[in-house]
């Protein structure tokens, strides 16, 4: 490294040490390949000894680790595209213009008759988006998990966007009494991780966002509105999944510990000025999520119309008489008091 470049420049007590960790997953475990196996590997030892033979070993199966889970995460998203999100938007679109042609005349008179006698009219009274409060708070929330996911591998490509340069593997890690720190990064390093972790987990993470959102949209079941955004956020655990199954403790352990580590000016309030950088950031997030949950709903869902008022005019009466329990009891009573509600045979 040149000494514009070296992680320790001038006074060391002007200066501040800052550690990050990287991602106890898939991709985790490739960063900590390309910065400390290659290092060792590229150091100069002969091939014959176990600890480069090791670390081969290490960067394959790291890699390979990091194929398979890209690989059932995009096929995943192709999957749910195909089989599940396009058929449910299908389902819905289908009911909502069956709704139009029965139950309204060619003017768009609502048709009190043709309602009554309309047998669809459970399943399409449960349409999502006929309560825009539920519907935005569940989508709200799906945004949220997966702004989680976004602002993890910003805050980590952040941090390595920021650590020094260096023009050789041998010189990315020290090692102080058994503690490994990776202190600087060499380009090809840096655009090894960039491309082979950081863009992959946007492209997956906004993807994901999108398809759920869709999927939420489509969704004519309030129960299913809520278990939907439950079972979609697998996808993302998938890294986690991998890593923790296959690979084996003590490497996981490395992933674990190794620490990296940036080397900053010392300013006057710079803790204080972090803070309020960190709460900027989180505000930031919290109206970009509002704000694109309210323009997706407008603007950017391509399944229903944004308001469904001739829908939820139409579904009042039944949402209320669904919505009354068959049989009350005072609540001192409890369950006891509900004996005498449920009696056999009709009179």
């Amino acid at each position: 490294m040149s000494d514009t470049e070296m992680p320790l420049t001038g006074d060391s007590g002007e200066l501040e040490e800052v550690q990050f960790d990287i991602p106890e997953d898939a991709y985790g475990a490739s960063i900590l390949a390309v910065v400390r196996d290659f290092s060792v590997i590229s150091g100069g030892k002969d091939w014959k000894d176990e600890t480069v033979q090791l670390k081969c070993i290490q960067v394959g199966f790291s890699f390979l680790l990091l194929t398979i889970n890209l690989t059932l995460q995009l096929s995943l998203l192709f999957f749910i595209y195909t089989f599940v999100v396009t058929p449910a938007i299908h389902r819905v679109q289908h009911k909502y213009q069956e709704f139009h042609e029965v139950i309204f005349d060619i003017d768009g008179n609502f048709q009190e008759d043709a309602w009554d006698a309309y047998k669809g009219k459970e399943e399409l009274c449960q349409i999502g988006m006929s309560s825009p409060f539920f519907y935005f708070t569940v989508v709200f929330l799906w945004v949220l998990l997966i702004i989680r996911e976004f602002r993890t591998t910003e805050r980590l490509a952040r941090d390595l966007a920021s650590m020094p340069t260096c023009s050789t593997s041998p010189e990315m890690c020290t090692e102080e009494e058994g503690e490994v720190k990776v202190v600087a990064l060499t380009s090809c390093s840096k655009m090894l991780i960039f491309f082979g972790v950081i863009i992959p987990k946007m492209v997956i993470c906004s993807t994901l966002m999108w398809l759920g959102c869709q999927w939420l949209t489509a969704t004519n079941s309030f129960t299913d509105l809520v278990m939907n955004s439950i079972a979609m956020e697998f996808v993302t655990g998938i890294d986690e999944a991998l890593y923790e199954t296959l690979l084996p403790v003590g490497h996981r352990q490395q992933v674990a510990d190794i620490n990296f580590v940036l080397y900053k000016k010392k300013q006057p309030g710079s803790n204080r000025a972090k803070e309020f950088a960190a709460f900027k950031r989180s505000f930031f997030y919290l109206c970009l999520s509002l704000a694109f949950v309210w323009l997706y709903k407008m603007c950017g869902q391509t399944v229903l119309p944004p308001h469904l008022s001739d829908l939820k005019l139409a579904c009042r009466a039944l949402i209320e008489e669904n919505s009354k329990n068959v049989c009350s009891a005072p609540i001192w009573t409890g369950a006891m008091g509900l004996e005498d509600c449920f009696p056999y045979g009709t009179s």
